[in-house]
């Protein structure tokens, strides 16, 4: 299946716990994925995408979800 994502900048988090200010030491990758092509994106999809335009295809496996809006999936992944 063919469809256009879009990254989003990587996000990082504060670690549970309330230690204010430390956050994780990796950041998270979010894709954007359009729910007209793709309803729906399990975890464990795996998606062929470059991170930069005429980048190299790597694939990257949906580890969870970021946010779940009307129009699109925002999902975590990591290196597949």
């Amino acid at each position: 299946m063919n469809t256009r994502v879009l990254w989003l900048p990587p996000v990082t988090t504060e670690l549970p716990g309330g230690a204010p200010g430390i956050q994780r030491a990796e950041a998270l990758r979010v894709l954007v994925v359009p729910k007209s092509d793709v309803p729906q994106v399990p975890r464990g999809t795996v998606i062929a995408v470059a991170e930069v335009p005429g980048g190299a295809v790597l694939n990257w496996k949906v580890d969870g979800f970021e946010r779940v809006d009307p129009d699109s999936n925002r999902v975590v992944v990591v290196p597949a």
